[in-house]
């Protein structure tokens, strides 16, 4: 179970809440990828002189470049450029490709036009996306793989969006020269060029690029490569651009009643971005949620599937669950179907029974099937009607209003999901209509690799005077790059080898005065390869030890839910509100239930009864996410998860020190008021905020530093705002308002922190720390020798076991390694 971080943050979060900060912006695309930000040479300006420098050499060859790009752009010039980027996630690489055609006049005047056309390639399936743009009169005019779009730009913001001429800082480089001056190389860069490498949270690798001259000493071409890490993604990118021979004048669209105006016109060229790398989807996991209701027939149709795939070098397995559910008013069905493709052989079994093969079905066809499953509701740009882009918890989501098209389509693949015939409610309906038509995708903002994709329909029929509602809500999460496919496939750990730093965790040997024994290990809920290879001392301890206990065992628990329907309702009854309401109500903080929406819609989590979940799951839910996708650590490979292993495959008994039931009904027993905060520290956290402190915490778990991890775990901040800490200087308007009355409220309001900081230390500390004493206790005293492993907090806080068994007269020592 995640724990909530004592840092802090928590002082941060209260004056985001109060809006003593500003909250996340929205954002057009993102600067990298799918459009690069510069700015265009005009025909006017004259190229900013460098700095002199010691070097008269360095200094020379900055002037040729530099005269090289004066001399070759005027008014009106065109581009041929050519643009490649790969990006790499946890050894996944996903690939684009672009040819593109720039076509400048009348630059930097009233009468600026411009023509730009780019074909994009992704992956090796050619994937194809062609898109066409217009300038004109201070709007741009776009055609999209079948969508028509106009938007209100500025040159500049225009010429901002494209690939630029001058591509090459050269006071950035070490410069060299050959062929007589006529190829100048930019290397050893002090920095990444600003367009094309982000500016925050980046890391250079390298950068190189060419500039070569004519005779007469014009630019004809430039090149550039970079390599730079974002995030978990390393990106590998390189460009032409070439002087090209000018097209007809370009023509502004005389009939333009079919362009829709967008005010974030970018957000379709990132919609075929969002695509393109999910066709490329091959080694991953993707799981998809679609509920169907019809009020005409009285059911509804529920789909859960599932799929994950191992693909590294020629090796390639796969699996697929799909579950099916038809509820009707007087009877129900289900079906289970599981898929297998291992080693070229593929497998199938229903409900459970025997395993069949077949060899109809290929590789290469059970591949396709899983990329069709996974763009099934991929809606095209022809039928946005409305976008709006928001920049969320480290993703980006597009939301997409549909046109009637679109639901009339979604209206036939409903009826025909239901009843096998697509016109079957509108034969029998007097009138019809729709009502909700909109779609969403979601991409991480480093790697802009997908993470969701989403539909919401709602059509109305009208039948014999009544009218009854057909409504379809679909969700998809992706994890394009994986790390525990192969484990969800094979149902054991991937192979792995043994790290060159293996982890040195503390270990404790507990001895009473009448010979009583106990191992007292401390955990952390998540690993890496190093929490399989532990020292052989704590090894030769589990293995010669008559039991293991652990916080919980949540496989067990699962299996008996499974067999439990008793316990499968009452676990149910905790996830959601008692009283029958929506998150939303149970929320009173402003603003923050549309942001977390957004971010579970974005971190593919929200499915249709999400709105019913208590607020703390949807702030466990993001920040799973968030340590997923820093593709280091996963709970998966947590230490408590492979000494469960051991212990069932060696027969060692295994004991609960609390239980799978208890640790639920702690997390989802919180007040609204301290669930409500768990839920705003989640939203504003993170990917890199969020991994970066679980990794610290585990390296310094895995060097075993007991006086670091006391100080670290021990670290805690009052939860108060303090009066300094409300800066009044340039707020205004409601800010302004709200602002002063924290300050007027101040006392009670730290009053309300201070009960909740007193609920969440007493129910995740104190009490645990309590009872698992108790535990401890009744182990030693029972005469078995115990393999005691909790979390690693319950060891060292000041009323942790290493403190109080000592406190209780029993002996703890730390075990050294040899």
């Amino acid at each position: 179970m995640n724990m909530l971080r004592k840092t802090g943050l928590f002082t941060v979060i209260l004056l985001l809440l109060v809006l003593v900060v500003g909250c996340h912006p929205k954002t057009a695309a993102p600067t990298q990828a799918t459009t690069q930000a510069t700015t265009a040479p005009a025909a006017t300006e004259e190229p900013t002189a460098p700095e002199p420098t010691e070097d008269p050499r360095q200094q020379e060859l900055r002037d040729k470049y530099l005269a090289a790009v004066a001399a070759s752009f005027g008014d009106h010039y065109a581009l041929n450029v050519k643009y490649e980027s790969s990006v790499t996630v946890a050894g996944q690489t996903y690939r684009e490709s672009h040819d593109i055609t720039q076509d400048y006049r009348n630059i930097g005047t009233e009468n600026f036009l411009a023509k730009v056309k780019s074909t994009v390639t992704y992956g090796d399936k050619d994937y194809k996306s062609e898109c066409q743009e217009i300038f004109s009169g201070g709007k741009v005019y776009q055609k999209l793989d079948g969508g028509k779009f106009y938007a209100e730009l500025t040159e500049e913001a225009f010429l901002d969006r494209n690939i630029p001429a001058q591509m090459l800082d050269p006071q950035l480089y070490t410069l060299s020269a050959n062929e007589g001056d006529r190829v100048i190389t930019f290397s050893t860069p002090t920095a990444g060029e600003s367009w094309a490498i982000p500016e925050q949270d980046s890391e250079l690798i390298s950068a190189t690029g060419t500039a070569e001259l004519d005779e007469e000493g014009k630019l004809l071409k430039t090149t550039y490569s970079v390599s730079f890490r974002y995030g978990a993604a390393e990106y590998a990118v390189s460009y032409e651009a070439a002087l090209g021979e000018p097209g007809r004048e370009p023509s502004v669209p005389k009939d333009t009643d079919d362009y829709t105006l967008l005010e974030e016109i970018d957000g379709t060229v990132m919609l075929e971005h969002f695509y393109g790398y999910l066709s490329q989807m091959r080694h991953g996991s993707m799981a998809l949620h679609d509920l169907i209701v019809s009020y005409a027939a009285g059911l509804y149709l529920q789909n859960n599937f599932s799929s994950d795939v191992y693909a590294q070098g020629v090796e390639y397995a796969a699996k697929a669950e799909d579950h099916v559910a038809v509820h009707a008013q007087d009877d129900s069905q289900t079906v289970d179907i599981e898929e297998k493709m291992i080693d070229g052989k593929y497998t199938y079994s229903m409900d459970g029974g025997k395993e069949t093969t077949s060899s109809l079905m290929t590789q290469e066809l059970f591949e396709s099937e899983l990329t069709n499953k996974a763009m099934l509701f991929a809606y095209g740009c022809e039928y946005i009607r409305t976008l709006e882009i928001t920049t969320i918890g480290d993703t980006i989501l597009l939301e997409f209003e549909g046109t009637e098209d679109m639901g009339e389509s979604l209206c036939y693949d409903t009826s025909y999901s239901l009843f096998q015939d697509g016109n079957l409610l509108d034969d029998h309906a007097t009138d019809y209509r729709t009502k909700t038509m909109d779609f969403y995708v979601a991409m991480d903002r480093y790697s802009l690799l997908p993470t969701a994709m989403g539909v919401e329909y709602e059509g109305v029929h009208t039948i014999e005077g009544l009218k009854l509602p057909l409504t379809r809500q679909v969700d998809y999460s992706y994890d394009m790059a994986s790390l525990t496919s192969y484990e969800a496939i094979f149902e054991e750990p991937e192979p792995e080898e043994a790290p060159d730093n293996p982890a040195t965790p503390l270990f404790y040997h507990v001895t009473g005065q009448d010979g009583q024994e106990m191992w007292l290990f401390g955990t952390i809920h998540v690993g890496d390869v190093r929490t399989g290879f532990l020292p052989d001392e704590i090894y030769d301890a589990f293995y010669a030890s008559d039991a293991f206990a652990v916080e919980c065992d949540v496989d067990a628990f699962a299996e008996q839910a499974e067999e439990d329907e008793e316990l499968q309702e009452k676990a149910a009854d905790m996830y959601v509100y008692s009283d029958g309401k929506t998150i939303k109500k149970h929320i009173d903080t402003p603003d923050l239930y549309e942001d977390a929406k957004k971010l579970m819609k974005a971190t593919g989590n929200y499915f249709y009864n999400s709105e019913y979940m208590k607020a703390y799951l949807w702030s466990s839910d993001i920040e799973n996410f968030y340590l997923r996708r820093g593709y280091q650590l996963v709970s998966e490979k947590g230490v408590e998860q492979r000494l469960l292993k051991l212990a069932k495959e060696e027969e060692i008994p295994i004991r609960e020190v609390e239980s799978a039931l208890f640790q639920m009904e702690m997390l989802t027993g919180y007040s609204d008021e301290m669930q409500e905060l768990m839920l705003y520290s989640a939203v504003h956290s993170g990917i890199q905020d969020y991994c970066q402190s679980t990794q610290e915490l585990y390296e310094l778990w895995c060097a075993g530093d007991e006086a670091a991890l006391i100080e670290k775990l021990s670290k805690e901040e009052d939860w108060i705002i303090k009066e300094e800490d409300i800066d009044l200087t340039d707020l205004e308007g409601e800010e302004l308002e709200r602002a002063q009355a924290v300050l007027d409220d101040l006392d009670n309001i730290n009053a309300q922190l201070a009960k909740l900081q007193e609920e969440y230390n007493t129910s995740m500390d104190n009490d645990r720390n309590a009872g698992m004493l108790e535990v401890a206790v009744e182990y030693l005293e029972s005469g078995d020798v115990v393999f005691y492993a909790v979390g690693l907090a319950h060891l060292l806080a000041d009323d942790g076991l290493v403190n109080t068994l000592r406190e209780a007269g029993y002996t703890v020592e730390l075990v050294s390694f040899q």
